[in-house]
C-alpha cells in the first residue's frame, strides 16, 4: 500500500509466509482456483462446441451438395433441386443441373442423328445393291458385241462404294447401341472369321499389283461374333481399299490381329469413298466394348493391331 507523509510517498508491503497463512486463506485459494480452472474449461468445451457447429453448419450442406450432384443421371435432372440453404450452394447446384443437361441434350441430338442418318442410308444401299445385282443379270443375257468395256468398271465402283456405305452404316448402328455389355458372346473361330472375311472382301484387290500373306493359328474366342465381324471388315477393308501397290500383312496369333499395310505407288488419293473413316469408327467401337486397338502410320506402311482381351498387357 502506499502511504503519503510530509517527507514523500513510501510504499509499505506486508509479507506472509506460508506456515502462518490461515486454513481460511488456503481453503478460499484454493476453491477460486478450481472455479476458474472449471470456468477455463467450460469455456474451451463451449467455444469448441460452438465451432463444430458452425462446422457442421457449413459443411453439411456442401457434403448434400457434393450427394445430389453424384446422383444426378437421365431420370433425375429434371427433378427439382434441393434447398442446400446457402444462396451461392443453390446457385451452384443450377449451374451444375444446367451443364448437364446441355450434354444431356448434345448427347441425345447427336444419338438421334446418327440413328436416322444410319437408317436413311440403308435404304439407297438395298437400291445400289439390287441394281447391281440386275445389271450383272442383264450382262448374263447380252452379247460381247453389245458390251460396253468400261461397264465393268463402272459396276465394280458401285458395288465397293456400296460395300462401303454398308460396312459404315453397319458401324454406326453399333456405335448407337446404349448397351455393348448385353450383347450375345459365343464361341468363335477368331482365323475361320478372318479367312471369311478376307475372302469377301478379296475382290477389293482386283486387277492390283499386290502381294498379301495371311498368318493365322487356331483360337477359339468368347466374343459377341457380330461386332467382331464388323471390326476385323473394317480394318481388312481399309487395307484392301488403300493398297493399290506394295503388300498386306494379316496375322492372327491367339487373340491379337495384326493388319498390316504397305503402299508403293502413287496413285493413292484421300478422296475414295470412306478413306480413314472405318479405322476411326472402329477405334470408337472397340473402345466401347473394352477391346485393345492400336493404329500407327510409318511413311507408306500403316499398321493396326487389335487385341479382343484388354488384360494381355501391352502390345
Amino acid at each position: 500500500m502506499t502511504v503519503d507523509t510530509a517527507e514523500g510517498t513510501f510504499y509499505v508491503s506486508f509479507h506472509i509466509p506460508p506456515d502462518r497463512v490461515s486454513d481460511l486463506v488456503i481453503h478460499n485459494s484454493r476453491d477460486s482456483l478450481v472455479t476458474l480452472l472449471m470456468i477455463g474449461l467450460g469455456s474451451a468445451i463451449f467455444l469448441a462446441l460452438v465451432v463444430l457447429g458452425l462446422m457442421y453448419r457449413i459443411t453439411q450442406p456442401v457434403t448434400s451438395l457434393g450427394t445430389w450432384a453424384r446422383g444426378l443421371n437421365e431420370k433425375t435432372l429434371d427433378e427439382k433441386i434441393p434447398d442446400f440453404e446457402f444462396q451461392d450452394l443453390n446457385d451452384f447446384a443450377e449451374v451444375i443441373r444446367s451443364s448437364l443437361i446441355s450434354v444431356k441434350e448434345g448427347l441425345e441430338r447427336e444419338k438421334t442423328f446418327l440413328r436416322q442418318a444410319s437408317h436413311e442410308l440403308r435404304t439407297p444401299i438395298s437400291v445400289i445393291r439390287s441394281n447391281i445385282q440386275l445389271l450383272n443379270k442383264l450382262k448374263i443375257v447380252q452379247s460381247n458385241d453389245q458390251r460396253d468395256s468400261r461397264e465393268n468398271d463402272v459396276i465394280n465402283r458401285i458395288d465397293r462404294a456400296s460395300l462401303t456405305m454398308k460396312h459404315l452404316t453397319e458401324t454406326l448402328l453399333w456405335l448407337g447401341r446404349e448397351d455393348m455389355n448385353g450383347l450375345p458372346h459365343s464361341n468363335v473361330r477368331l482365323d475361320h472369321l478372318i479367312e471369311n472375311i478376307i475372302s469377301d472382301l478379296k475382290y477389293l484387290l482386283d486387277g492390283k499389283i499386290v502381294q498379301l500373306s495371311i498368318h493365322t493359328s487356331p483360337c477359339i474366342c468368347e466374343l459377341p461374333e457380330t461386332a467382331a465381324r464388323i471390326v476385323l471388315g473394317n480394318l481388312v477393308r481399309n487395307a484392301f481399299q488403300h493398297t493399290w501397290e506394295g503388300e498386306i500383312l494379316i496375322a492372327q496369333k491367339g487373340w491379337i490381329v495384326d493388319v498390316e499395310n504397305s503402299d508403293t505407288s502413287a496413285t493413292e488419293t484421300d478422296d475414295d469413298l470412306g478413306f480413314g473413316l472405318g479405322l476411326q469408327l472402329t477405334e470408337k467401337l472397340t473402345q466401347r466394348l473394352g477391346w485393345r486397338f492400336d493404329n500407327t502410320i510409318h511413311q507408306d506402311k500403316r499398321i493396326a493391331r487389335l487385341c479382343f482381351k484388354a488384360e494381355l498387357g501391352p502390345f
